[in-house]
């Protein structure tokens, strides 16, 4: 009976994607494929070196999946970077069953930095912002750019104040949400 009703999801979401372009992937905990669209067959390609329709994840991506989450907290998403393209998975369900349903989107620094200059931020203040997202200090940043450490500094100030908040975290989170709602 459960599997009936699986097959049924499982036609459903077909027939409701047919004909879009968003990458998605419907996985097992495991990391047994059971849908994933053809943006997603693609992009698990060029970033995996896959040859063929995969039918398992990539061994990165399930230990990622069974990587557990603190109580209260979402998993963060996986990131592969390939010549200076990146590739976000992000969970966007994880059912009862273990069932996980990914989202996969492509995006280069060049978009990200864009986005956050439309925002009111200069394109140094956005390169630096885009380092704190991926967690890196001060120094890596200034290394990174090859600037100082205290221009970094007022870089993030600026940052903060643009962006109306006080610390490098609230600054990565409204990053995030900057460039997600655009």
């Amino acid at each position: 009976m459960q599997a009936y009703a699986n097959a049924l999801t499982l036609a459903r979401i077909t027939s409701a994607m047919t004909g879009m372009t968003r990458a998605c992937i419907i996985a097992g905990e495991d990391g047994a494929i059971e849908y994933a669209s053809a943006a997603a067959v693609h992009l698990l390609q060029k970033y995996f070196d896959l040859s063929a329709e995969p039918t398992q994840l990539p061994p990165q991506l399930t230990h990622w999946l069974l990587k557990p989450a603190g109580v209260g907290q979402k998993t963060g998403p996986f990131e592969i970077e390939r010549d200076a393209v990146r590739l976000v998975v992000s969970l966007a369900r994880r059912d009862a069953d273990g069932t996980c349903s990914l989202l996969l989107e492509e995006t280069s620094d060049t978009i990200l930095k864009t986005r956050l200059v439309s925002a009111g931020l200069t394109l140094r203040e956005a390169e630096v912002l885009l380092w704190v997202t991926r967690g890196k200090a001060s120094s890596e940043i200034a290394v990174i750019l090859g600037s100082k450490t205290a221009t970094v500094s007022k870089h993030l100030e600026h940052v903060y104040q643009k962006l109306g908040v006080e610390n490098r975290t609230a600054a990565a989170n409204a990053a995030s949400k900057l460039i997600a709602s655009t």
